[in-house]
C-alpha cells in the first residue's frame, strides 16, 4: 500500500475498510421475503447419512503426502537433476530414433 501514499500499514487497512463500507452502502440491497429465502426450513426431513468410510480419509491423506513430496522435490536440486536427466534422455532417444528410422 506504500504506492498509494500510505506509509503506515494500519492507516492503509483503515482506508480499505472505510472504502469497502462506502461502496457497500451505495449499492441497493435486494429484498428477500421469507418465502423466497434459500434456507431450508428447520423442520425439513433430512435423511441421516453414515459418515464416509475411513478409506476415503486415508486416500486423501495419501494424496496430500504425494503432493507435499512433489513440492519438496520440485523445490530442491533433486527436481532439477530429474529434469536434466529427463531432457537428455529424450534427446538421446530422439537421436537414436532418427538414426534408425531416418
Amino acid at each position: 500500500m506504500a504506492g498509494f501514499g500510505f506509509s503506515d500499514p494500519a492507516a492503509a487497512r483503515q482506508w480499505a475498510r472505510d472504502r469497502a463500507a462506502a461502496l457497500s452502502a451505495d449499492r441497493p440491497r435486494p429484498r428477500v421475503s421469507p418465502a423466497t429465502s434459500l434456507r431450508a426450513p428447520a423442520a425439513a426431513a433430512v435423511e441421516v447419512r453414515e459418515p464416509a468410510s475411513p478409506r476415503v480419509s486415508s486416500l486423501r491423506a495419501g494424496w496430500r503426502w504425494l503432493v507435499r513430496a512433489n513440492r519438496r522435490i520440485e523445490d530442491s536440486w533433486v527436481g532439477d537433476l530429474i529434469g536434466v536427466v529427463s531432457l537428455f534422455g529424450l534427446l538421446w532417444i530422439g537421436l537414436v530414433a532418427a538414426a534408425i528410422f531416418g
